[in-house]
């Protein structure tokens, strides 16, 4: 069984600088949950390209405290957490963009840390928390996406998982609650619908014993 745990934000004290981040769609920095601190990131490089515009950044490199390296065909990366595998690397959770300064909004992303290399793909990406919109007029964007996110022993089963408590409104405007998660199975994770939904008490509890945490939403909207 792995040991874990729960790393607390070094920054972003001030609730208020948090609102503001929040509405200018731009991730705060939750705590973590590790299962694995050498494969933690002490740093995340950006390289720039050189070249004008949206093409001015380069895939990034996530440098870990072990000495090695990975680099991901992902942008803006940030560091939510790991999922631990047996006789492995961790599952790394990412919050990353699929391409730099574009209309892709922030998603999440589950990267083998020991991978040689990831390559961006719009299914292996799941919805950021908070709230995603859009519509023909950005004056007036229309919600479809509302959720929260959990990352931890969150469940009843006391697994080490990703969890998303989430709303999503579908074409007749009615809200359809689901609860998705995502696990690790052998060498890879596996997602799924959970049914009866587990009630959110529970994982808020969990978030209060220190075993589970929540990743702060944000606002978003779909181009």
């Amino acid at each position: 069984m792995p040991t874990f745990e729960i790393v607390p934000s070094l920054a972003l004290a001030l609730f208020g600088l948090t609102t503001a981040m929040m509405a200018q769609g731009v991730a705060p920095t939750p705590r973590h949950f590790i299962v694995a601190p050498e494969w933690v990131p002490i740093q995340i490089d950006h390289p720039q390209t050189d070249s004008p515009g949206a093409e001015d950044q380069g895939p990034n490199v996530l440098r870990f405290r072990n000495g090695q390296h990975l680099v991901v065909d992902l942008f803006e990366v940030e560091f939510l957490g790991q999922l631990p595998r047996p006789n492995r690397a961790p599952i790394l959770i990412l919050s990353a963009r699929g391409c730099f300064a574009c209309d892709i909004e922030r998603q999440v992303y589950p990267v083998p840390a020991d991978a040689a290399t990831y390559v961006y793909g719009k299914r292996s990406a799941y919805f950021y928390p908070g709230s995603v919109s859009g519509g023909a007029d950005p004056t007036e964007p229309t919600i479809f996406y509302k959720g929260r996110m959990f990352l931890g022993k969150c469940l009843a089963g006391h697994e080490a998982v990703v969890v998303w408590f989430q709303q999503e409104r579908d074409s007749t405007g009615t809200w359809r609650p689901s609860v998705y998660r995502l696990s690790v199975a052998g060498d890879s994770v596996q997602g799924g619908f959970l049914k009866p939904m587990p009630a959110m008490s529970q994982t808020l509890r969990a978030v209060h014993a220190g075993a589970c945490v929540e990743v702060p939403g944000i606002d978003q909207q779909q181009f």
